[in-house]
């Protein structure tokens, strides 16, 4: 769905459910789209810890993995300065 924001602004609480319930709405200012309306994933059924533990995962995806140096070698490594 297409709307001005005139129209947003007049009819926001009726847009928010609509959104709610997946449609996708685009504002437009003069002509051209400048936002988007949507609905968000419901959480109401996770607990706070599955929610932290989803971000972690997604997280973890996103790092690059690291060296695949053992923790002896890496010690060994910040010994050596010591010698």
């Amino acid at each position: 769905m297409i709307t001005t924001l005139g129209e947003s602004q007049a009819n926001l609480p009726e847009l928010v459910e609509l959104a709610s319930h997946g449609e996708e709405i685009f504002i437009t200012v003069q002509g051209t789209v400048k936002a988007k309306l949507s609905g968000i994933e419901s959480t109401e059924s996770k607990s706070p810890g599955a929610i932290w533990a989803d971000e972690l995962r997604e997280l973890h995806r996103s790092i690059k993995a690291l060296p695949s140096n053992s923790s002896a070698q890496i010690l060994d490594e910040l010994r050596e300065d010591r010698i």
